[in-house]
């Protein structure tokens, strides 16, 4: 399993040191997008990294597909936190804005990543129950997700 955080502490070093060498070798804007998509993870942490999937990196704004309206609202209030550690593993001023994007499809290539989420049945009757009066399709499922995961924590 990636360990992001110590990950991120090893790799933040190497990270920072690119944007001056692209800048002195003058990359195409493509070198800069890989660079920024490759520090995704690292900067957000293996849940939102499973959950996200950069999209396009343009005049220094990065569009990020997110599963639902949930996920979107979530991350747009942590917009600050994550600017600032992808400007820490990138270089200050690399990535100016990121704007979110519910587009659950372009993130079918991290599934394959995910662990199987236990099914329903692996959960308590009270919390079926409780998951079953939430109507929006989405949220229960992410309830259920996240009520399972917290529960097989022992």
């Amino acid at each position: 399993m990636i360990n992001y955080e110590q990950d991120n502490k090893l790799m933040e070093p190497l990270f920072s040191t690119f944007p001056s060498i692209l800048k002195e070798v003058n990359a195409a804007p493509e070198v800069l997008e890989s660079l920024v998509f490759s520090t995704w993870p690292a900067a957000v942490g293996e849940l939102v990294g499973k959950r996200t999937q950069p999209l396009r990196f343009e005049s220094k704004r990065l569009t990020v597909a997110v599963e639902d309206k949930t996920w979107k609202v979530h991350l747009e209030e942590l917009a600050g936190q994550i600017l600032a550690k992808l400007n820490n593993l990138c270089g200050n001023g690399s990535v100016a804005f990121v704007e979110f994007k519910i587009e659950p499809r372009s993130i079918v290539s991290n599934a394959g990543e995910q662990q199987s989420t236990p099914t329903n049945t692996e959960i308590s009757k009270e919390l079926r129950l409780a998951a079953a009066n939430i109507k929006d399709a989405s949220l229960r499922n992410s309830f259920i997700e996240a009520a399972t995961v917290y529960l097989s924590r022992g």
